[in-house]
Parts: C-alpha cells; sequence; structure tokens
C-alpha cells in the first residue's frame, strides 16, 4: 500500500471509528470507548509506519482548476501529529 493511501486512513481512522462508536449501545458504554480508542491507536500505528519525505504524494483533485489534494510528511508535522494521536489514545484510555 502507498504512503498516500495510508496517510489518508490515518485522517481518516478516528472519525470513521468515532462514528462506528456512536452505533454502539449506549449501555456498553466501555464498548463505545474501545472502538474510538482502537481508532486512535490504529491512527498512531499508520503515522509510525510512514517515513519522512521530502516529496509530496497525493491525488489531482480537480486537476481542470488546478486543485490538488497532497500529504507532505515533514519531520516537525509528523511528530506533532503523533503527539496529538498519541495522547489522544491514552487520554481516551
Amino acid at each position: 500500500m502507498s504512503d498516500r493511501w495510508i496517510m489518508l486512513l490515518a485522517v481518516l481512522a478516528p472519525m470513521l471509528c468515532g462514528f462506528v462508536g456512536l452505533l454502539v449501545p449506549s449501555r456498553l458504554a466501555l464498548g463505545r470507548t474501545l472502538v474510538m480508542v482502537v481508532g486512535m491507536a490504529l491512527s498512531f500505528v499508520m503515522l509510525v509506519s510512514v517515513g519522512v519525505r521530502d516529496e509530496p504524494s497525493g491525488w489531482s483533485y480537480l486537476p481542470q482548476l488546478g486543485i490538488d489534494f497532497y500529504f507532505l510528511t515533514v519531520r516537525l508535522g509528523r511528530f506533532f501529529a503523533l503527539l496529538v494521536t498519541g495522547m489522544g489514545t491514552l487520554i481516551a484510555a
């Protein structure tokens, strides 16, 4: 799987697991929390697996208008992404 798909899944994993967690009945609070923590932990693991790249990777979204969608994984951005997902996982757990 290419880095751009991993990055897209890392961005979408907490949101998708959050929506799935809302579908879990409220009487199963532990199950709801577990689903959301798994989403954040999955995002953290995906961000760790993607290396730091100097060139962007992404897609041409609307080439007629010159609008593109790219991920650029520089060291500082990756550090803060790992910091946010790691602390979010620890707080939610």
